[in-house]
């Protein structure tokens, strides 16, 4: 019975986390982008701020207005979003619907994120606004040889895709086998590639033209997916700091005292995150998107050559 609690209250506290912290993540990046590159800089809480005061109005009208399909995009991709949080760990695993934490389904609701977002801007006359979206969807397109590559890697090294197996995985073998780590080290550096381009959202060209209801939104669930985003990363980063909540008093006892390790370690990996993308993107390299999609699929190949050789060695 203690068990299932437990799993409850850290699946609530989990999403509510993610949920409230993703605007003063994003607000954070581009704090610290102003800081490295010299311009002056927005505190992060105003922008969260903003991002709060839009969305409650947005959904403080949802019960009493009528709404069509493509009025309900906007929600279909917060929803995606959502259950992409849900089945991603960040301090701990064992959680309610840690079954269903495959990589695989991730990037398939993560996917989703952009494709809505699409879907969304042809409710509106703008060229400008379809034209960006349009650009967001390919470039998320283009990096799924990326994905596809980690999602190989990973089941080579666990022999699986859920990312609770990954930690639990990693947990076992005690020590990191640099056969196994530093292939996924690599794999999460290519990601970085993946979310490259996500903090820019909300200054590109073309978002003045939605609503300003539907602008808020959208700027809200590009918050949530990047630091959804940087948690799969910061899996990736180091397995090991997450804990592991599993049944028995001895198992929950122990997992009592590795919670708020977890829980730093995650705060740390996000921290280091934004602060190595914002110190590659200030130095404004690899700017054009196919750049940064040949390198990340380069560092994901070599995640595997990198497996194979430390099979060969072994």
């Amino acid at each position: 019975m203690l068990f299932w609690l437990l799993t409850f209250v850290v699946t609530f506290l989990h999403i509510m986390m993610v949920l409230f912290l993703a605007p003063w993540v994003m607000g954070f990046q581009k704090w610290l982008e102003a800081k490295i590159q010299g311009v002056p800089a927005v505190p992060f809480w105003f922008y969260w701020g903003e991002i709060y005061s839009v969305n409650i109005k947005r959904l403080s009208s949802f019960l009493t207005s009528t709404y069509s399909y493509t009025s309900l995009l906007p929600f279909i991709a917060l929803g995606a979003a959502i259950i992409a949080a849900l089945l991603v760990p960040t301090f701990t695993t064992g959680m309610m619907i840690a079954s269903l934490s495959d990589f695989l389904l991730v990037i398939a609701l993560l996917m989703m994120v952009p494709v809505s977002f699409f879907l969304i801007a042809l409710r509106y006359p703008s060229l400008k606004s379809l034209k960006l979206l349009q650009t967001t969807l390919v470039d998320s397109l283009l990096f799924l040889p990326v994905l596809f590559f980690i999602l190989t890697i990973i089941r080579f090294i666990t022999g699986g895709t859920s990312l609770d197996g990954v930690v639990i995985f990693f947990h076992q073998v005690g020590e990191l086998p640099l056969m196994a780590y530093c292939p996924l080290l690599v794999a999460a550096f290519s990601l970085l590639f993946v979310v490259w381009d996500i903090p820019n959202f909300s200054q590109r060209e073309g978002m003045d033209g939605f609503g300003g209801a539907d602008r808020g939104l959208l700027l809200y669930i590009n918050d949530v997916q990047f630091l959804v985003w940087l948690s799969l990363i910061a899996i990736l980063m180091w397995p090991q700091s997450l804990a592991i909540l599993q049944p028995g008093n001895d198992h929950i006892t122990v997992w009592l005292r590795a919670v708020p390790f977890g829980f730093l370690a995650w705060v740390t990996k996000i921290f280091t995150e934004c602060l190595l993308l914002a110190m590659m993107r200030s130095l404004l390299l690899f700017s054009n998107g196919i750049y940064r999609v040949g390198i990340a699929v380069v560092l994901s190949f070599l995640a595997i050559i990198l497996y194979f050789a430390g099979l060969s060695g072994a």
